[in-house]
């Protein structure tokens, strides 16, 4: 990853920024130099019983006589390419290539950040069972840099176990031996897996599982010389290791992420959705469907007495009215009114209700 910044504040207090952020990550150390040439080597140094790990080149533009310019252009390597990396001791190269292409600079000081890491890693071929707080290191078992002419010979698998666990690799590199680049390396969690099968197998600084339970590392050389990789696993408990050798090929599962459940009651259930369980109901859901069949119940008797007052309503008012007609037909006995009433001129389909 790359990032490239123009600031506005003094170089000075960018470069003193930078190295606070170091030390409060706890990256620790950083070594600079004045850059005027195509490429410069810095001194990078640990104690003994460490390794040294590159976390990033910082470059930002001077003057022609080194000093710190005034409206600094800086660039970032994130993930640089290392031969420091697994010694604890070493001349890290720096060069003018990218602050010179973003910068138009010919003149930078250079600043190599890095940490001194004292655990030393389990190597992945062997057979051990091992528990660590915090970080677990795993590397190849040449590792740094193709030292020994030890081999997998197969496949070399760690299981890890842990709780809210994440794997970066601090370095992989499979180099060219004169046969094409040799070597697989597979990591496997919860829910996500890596692989550097079909990828250019050169990898530094790089998150690829994260917030996982159990983890799973293969590593082969496939028989050859020189084949690095260099891994750190961090966990928020401890984290238990069980390394073994095996004859067969990890295979790498598909992790598919499940869509939302439709909602039409016509939709066929496609490959990433979740399909209604046929298993009996449990207790709760039991008490679920007595609840809503009893809403069902209650809800249907209203509607019935519902219908059933309309009902009488509407015949008793069919009642009323016949009798009332009735009424006025005995009452008025003489041949005039009643003519009157014969002669009301009153719609057909209001007579055929009334009746």
């Amino acid at each position: 990853m790359l990032h490239i910044t123009g600031v506005k504040m003094p170089a000075s207090l960018c470069h003193l920024m930078l190295v606070m952020l170091a030390l409060h990550r706890g990256q620790g150390r950083n070594s600079s130099s004045c850059l005027s040439n195509t490429r410069k080597e810095v001194n990078l140094t640990c104690d003994r019983s460490q390794r040294i790990h590159v976390i990033s080149k910082f470059y930002q533009k001077a003057t022609s006589t080194c000093e710190e310019a005034p409206a600094s252009c800086t660039y970032t390597e994130d993930a640089p390419a290392t031969t420091c990396n697994g010694v604890w001791q070493c001349r890290e190269e720096v060069s003018m290539f990218w602050i010179n292409q973003t910068c138009g600079s010919s003149t930078a000081l250079a600043t190599v950040v890095y940490e001194c890491i004292a655990e030393t890693p389990i190597n992945i071929c062997n057979f051990t069972t091992v528990s660590h707080d915090n970080n677990l290191y795993l590397a190849s078992p040449t590792y740094p840099r193709g030292s020994g002419d030890m081999k997998t010979n197969g496949t070399c698998v760690c299981d890890i176990t842990g709780t809210v666990m994440k794997v970066d690799i601090l370095e992989v590199v499979f180099r060219d031996t004169g046969h094409g680049i040799r070597g697989r390396l597979v990591v496997i969690g919860d829910t996500a897996a890596w692989t550097t099968d079909n990828l250019v197998p050169v990898v530094y600084n790089k998150e690829i599982i994260s917030d996982t339970e159990n983890i799973k590392i293969a590593f082969n050389d496939l028989g050859q010389i020189s084949q690095d990789m260099w891994l750190k696993v961090s966990g928020s408990s401890s984290m238990t290791a069980t390394c073994y050798h095996s004859d067969g090929n990890i295979t790498v599962p598909s992790f598919t992420t499940l869509s939302p459940d439709r909602t039409a009651s016509n939709a066929t259930p496609s490959a990433n959705m979740t399909v209604p369980s046929k298993e009996p109901l449990t207790h709760g859901g039991f008490q679920r469907a007595i609840v809503v069949i009893t809403v069902c119940a209650a809800v249907g008797a209203v509607l019935v007495v519902t219908v059933i007052m309309a009902v009488a309503v509407i015949v008793f008012r069919k009642k009323t009215r016949a009798s009332g007609k009735q009424y006025a037909i005995e009452v008025k006995e003489s041949n005039e009114e009643m003519k009157e009433v014969e002669d009301c001129d009153m719609p057909t389909f209001i007579m055929d209700t009334l009746m």
